[in-house]
């Protein structure tokens, strides 16, 4: 793994300006061995899916739980919440079918 000198780093872009960020403290001057692959992909995750984004999530955490308190929200799993918010998925096979063959004639009809 030492010939992709790899490290414990990442680039960002922010407005034009490349930036290295460590996914460790420390971590532009750790090498990515095999030894120590499986960590790397899972800080590079970490990172790339939490910590890059953690000043949006925050600030929809702090409205949304202005909204509904923390303590209300918490004892619904992920599964629960998204079933309250969204409500069970409605699927109306003969609406689908009803607007392709609505949209395959006005296609038709254009040509």
């Amino acid at each position: 793994m030492e010939a992709l000198c790899e490290a414990f780093s990442t680039r960002e872009d922010y407005f034009g300006r490349a930036e290295e960020v460590d996914l460790i403290p420390g971590g532009r001057d750790v090498d990515l061995t095999n030894e120590n692959k499986e960590y790397y992909v899972e800080r590079k995750a970490y990172y790339h899916l939490y910590k890059s984004v953690q000043q949006q999530i925050d600030a929809f955490l702090d409205g949304f739980y202005e909204i509904i308190p923390r303590d209300l929200v918490s004892i619904f799993t992920y599964k629960e919440l998204e079933l309250l918010i969204s409500g069970l998925p409605d699927v109306n096979g003969k609406y689908f079918l009803f607007m392709f063959i609505h949209q395959f004639c006005y296609l038709q009809w254009l040509t």
